[in-house]
């Protein structure tokens, strides 16, 4: 005998469990009709609904074909507003049928395209429910899912509430992507300042040092939030200065210094002092700060006293020269400014003669005693305009030379001669 083994292989449609009714406005106000629906949610994956029903006790509506419900999206199925009666401020169904569904004591169930029951809800004595039916709702509510709970039992997952319908394009619950640019904290100036201050005038006023260096001090406390803030800069001058760290305040807030060197040559003028910092991230700021520097007229002479020696009848010459490491008279100008000159001396005095000062004669140019800047020494001031420059080797020479009267008298003669600059 030969055994034959049918195999019967059971097909099970599945019904997409997932799929909740979430509202059913069963018994409006406004109009017994046109304003029912019904809303459904699909907290799953997107599912293709078309042709699923919903059902009282007979079949009140089909989804058209090629219909799918999108993840954390709902479905509004509605009553055919014939009357033009539903609410502006509700959205528009996403499927409109001839729909109705009774007040008292009914239900509606949602079927898939192969009549399995996904979902129902019943109210009152009704005899489609899950578990229990829910209660019957005043005229004007809905009976409403709570916050999406299923229980699989009406009467605890559904309440009384107020119509809020919603439809395919009003999820009730989404991932959004966030998407978080932090950006860097800029650095913060949190004070600048420069000194000194030698003037009682507004402003910042600094006095050249005569043939030495002025300091400059700039002071600056300075907050770094994220803490990956460069080295803070000085420009002065078209010259660039890295200040130092001199002590932290806080945990974010240093304080930084820096002494800029003024040559006493620098003109007078009003300077700007620049502060820059800069970060990692390129964000730079920047403060300045505004001095005068003032004018000073000041020179220097590389000896304090000139020697004649000679014989009654004759003529002396002392010659000055542009080195003022040696005897010789030079004048050099330590100031900032263009330096004329006025000259004057005494008679030259002895215990028993004098040799009037008519006799000794000037020059501020090349020993030449007969040049513009050359002349007889008085007891009167001369001006001698002599525009001297100022800078690091402003130099000119001073000579003196001395006629020795036939008449005088041996002995020691001593006299002054007066030297006053003139800016």
């Amino acid at each position: 005998m030969k055994k034959i083994i049918l195999i019967i292989l059971l097909i099970i449609p599945f019904a997409s469990a997932n799929i909740i009714i979430t509202e059913v406005h069963y018994d409006p106000e406004l109009s017994e009709s046109d304003t029912e629906f019904v809303e459904i949610y699909n907290p799953g994956e997107s599912v293709n609904i078309s042709d699923w029903k919903l059902n009282t006790t007979r079949v009140q509506a089909e989804i058209p074909e090629n219909t799918f419900l999108d993840s954390n999206t709902s479905f509004l199925i509605a009553d055919e507003d014939d009357t033009q009666v539903w609410l502006e401020e509700w959205p528009a169904p996403d499927h409109t049928e001839e729909i109705s569904l009774p007040n008292t004591d009914s239900g509606v169930q949602l079927l898939d395209n192969f009549n399995n029951i996904v979902d129902a809800v019943g109210w009152g004595n009704s005899l489609i429910f899950e578990a229990g039916p829910a209660i019957d709702v005043d005229e004007g509510y809905s009976l409403a899912r709570n916050n999406l709970i299923d229980t699989d039992n009406n009467s605890f997952d559904f309440s009384e509430q107020l119509p809020i319908p919603q439809n395919s394009r009003a999820r009730l619950g989404t991932k959004i992507e966030l998407n978080i640019n932090v950006e860097s904290n800029p650095p913060k100036i949190e004070q600048f300042l420069i000194y000194p201050d030698e003037s009682a005038n507004l402003g910042i006023q600094i006095l050249p040092n005569p043939g030495n260096t002025k300091y400059l001090t700039a002071q600056a406390n300075i907050t770094d939030f994220d803490q990956d803030m460069e080295t803070p800069e000085i420009w002065f001058d078209q010259s660039q200065y890295q200040m130092q760290m001199q002590q932290e305040i806080n945990t974010t807030t240093a304080q930084y210094s820096l002494q800029i060197p003024l040559n006493y040559y620098l003109s007078s003028d009003n300077y700007s002092v620049s502060l820059s910092v800069e970060d990692a991230a390129g964000n730079n700021i920047t403060e300045e700060k505004h001095f005068e520097y003032l004018e000073i007229a000041a020179f220097e002479i590389d000896t304090p006293e000139i020697n004649f020696s000679g014989k009654s009848g004759s003529y002396l010459e002392v010659l000055g020269d542009h080195n003022m490491t040696t005897p010789n008279p030079t004048i050099r100008n330590i100031g900032n400014t263009q330096l004329d000159f006025e000259i004057r001396a005494t008679d030259l005095n002895s215990i028993f003669d004098t040799i009037a000062v008519e006799n000794m004669k000037y020059s501020f140019l090349d020993n030449d005693f007969e040049s513009e800047y050359a002349g007889v020494l008085s007891k009167n001031s001369q001006r001698v305009n002599l525009g001297l420059n100022y800078g690091l080797s402003s130099l000119r020479e001073l000579s003196i030379g001395l006629q020795i009267p036939q008449s005088a008298t041996t002995g020691n003669y001593n006299g002054e001669i007066y030297l006053n600059a003139v800016a």
